[in-house]
């Protein structure tokens, strides 16, 4: 099992994105959920109409949540939905960036990321109660960490 962790002063900016937007964005994986909560009323999917589309989405009814992504780097973003803003998080630089993965300044980044999540690009939903989860265990945190392991994540508190 692998440790990665994030500054929690970086996390706390994207709670804070996540506290003022209500409206917010599921991951890839949950568009291809039978049983999403998050469907426009009246809206009904089976196997043959997936993905759900963006126009089936109620973006209210997404839960809250971190995004931990793998692709150029390893980071994690907010999932609040900001229908007047069109920048990518890096350019509103709400991003955390994991430490030792960052690409700007990690030199081995890539093939860490590799070792500790594997070859695919990929976004995992990490629910934002870890983040109450670990303040209230651990009120003067400083990081915010994950153990990762082949098969399943969890917070360290």
């Amino acid at each position: 099992m692998a440790r990665i962790s994030f500054k929690i002063t970086e996390i706390e900016k994207l709670v804070l994105d996540m506290e003022k937007s209500n409206e917010f964005l599921p991951t890839m994986n949950e568009l291809f959920d039978l049983k999403a909560k998050f469907l426009k009323k009246g809206v009904a999917k089976t196997e043959d109409t997936l993905p759900i589309t963006k126009d089936e989405i109620d973006y209210t009814k997404v839960e809250k949540s971190f995004h931990l992504v793998k692709d150029h780097g390893v980071y994690m973003l907010s999932n609040a939905r900001n229908k007047t803003n069109d920048k990518p998080a890096s350019e509103t630089k709400l991003i955390a960036y994991a430490k030792g993965f960052n690409p700007d300044v990690d030199e081995d980044w890539y093939e860490y990321s590799r070792d500790v999540i594997g070859g695919d690009d990929c976004v995992i939903d990490i629910p934002l109660s870890w983040y109450y989860v670990l303040i209230k265990a651990k009120p003067n945190a400083k990081v915010f960490a994950i153990n990762f392991g082949a098969k399943s994540i969890s917070l360290i508190k």
